[in-house]
C-alpha cells in the first residue's frame, strides 16, 4: 500500500535533478519601478477672507413708561373708598371721602385737583393719604419727586394766601352768592413727564343780609355775610 507513494517522491526528486543540470535554481525577477509620476501643480486654496460680520442692531432703549390714564386713576380712588358725584355739567366728577371740605375733582380732558384744607397742621398728613392710593399707580420715581416737590412747596406757604391772584373769578353781576375765586403762591413744575402744578385755592360765598345760607357741597355747613375758604392743592394732567 506505500507504493503511490515512493511514485510520488521519486517523480519529484526526477524534476528537482532536471532544474539543477539546466542551470541551477533560478533567481525570481526584480521588478522594475513603474515610472514615478511627477506631481501636477497644487491648487493653492483660495485665502479665506473675513466676511462682514453684520452689525449688531443698536441696544433697544427702553421704552417710556406709559403714562397713567384718568381712568385708571378714577378706578383706583373709587376703590379706596371715594365716592364721585358728576358734574352738573357732566365735564368730570368731584370726590369725597370722608371730609366734605377735602373734596378731588377729576375732568374729562384728564385734568385732576386734589385739594385738602390749608391747615398748617394736617395738610401734609392729608395730602399724604391721597398719594399713598396713588403709590400703586404712578412709578415709585415720580412718587419720590413728587413727594419730595409737595414737602418743598409747603414750606414756602403758609395759612393765607399772599402775592398776586391767578385765574381770578368773579363775583359777576347778579350773583346770588357773589362768589369769587383765585389761585395764589402758584408754582408749576414737570415731575417725570408729568405737569404738576402747587396752589393754595381761594374761595369766597357772601350771604345776603337777614339770609342762613347752607353749603350743599360741604355738608349743609350753614353761614351768615362772607365765608371764605382756602386749600392746599396738587394738580396735574392725565392721559385721556
Amino acid at each position: 500500500m506505500k507504493k503511490p507513494a515512493l511514485l510520488i517522491i521519486s517523480v519529484v526528486l526526477l524534476f528537482a535533478i532536471m532544474a539543477c543540470s539546466i542551470g541551477g535554481v533560478a533567481a525570481t525577477a526584480t521588478p522594475q519601478p513603474t515610472q514615478t509620476p511627477m506631481p501636477t501643480d497644487t491648487e493653492i486654496p483660495p485665502t479665506p477672507t473675513a466676511t462682514s460680520t453684520t452689525k449688531p442692531a443698536n441696544t433697544p432703549k427702553p421704552t417710556d413708561v406709559p403714562m397713567v390714564t384718568l381712568r385708571e386713576f378714577e378706578r383706583a380712588f373709587r376703590d379706596a373708598g371715594f365716592t364721585a358725584y358728576a358734574f352738573s355739567d357732566g365735564t368730570g366728577n368731584i370726590w369725597v371721602l370722608d371730609n366734605v371740605f377735602e373734596n378731588m375733582y377729576t375732568y374729562d380732558s384728564g385734568w385732576v385737583e386734589i385739594e385738602v384744607l390749608n391747615s398748617l397742621k394736617t395738610r401734609l398728613d392729608h395730602m399724604e393719604q391721597r398719594f399713598e392710593v396713588m403709590d400703586d399707580l404712578f412709578p415709585a420715581d415720580f412718587m419720590d419727586l413728587l413727594r419730595e416737590a409737595n414737602e418743598d412747596y409747603a414750606g414756602t406757604v403758609g395759612a393765607g394766601v399772599t402775592g398776586k391772584a391767578v385765574d381770578p373769578y368773579g363775583p359777576n353781576a347778579g350773583d346770588f352768592w357773589k362768589y369769587q375765586s383765585a389761585y395764589y403762591n402758584v408754582s408749576e413744575e414737570t415731575i417725570a413727564g408729568y405737569d404738576v402744578r402747587f396752589a393754595l385755592f381761594f374761595q369766597q360765598w357772601t350771604c345776603p343780609p337777614e339770609y342762613i345760607c347752607t353749603f350743599p357741597s360741604f355738608g349743609n355747613q350753614e353761614f351768615s355775610g362772607q365765608a371764605s375758604f382756602v386749600f392746599y392743592e396738587v394738580a396735574f394732567g392725565l392721559d385721556v
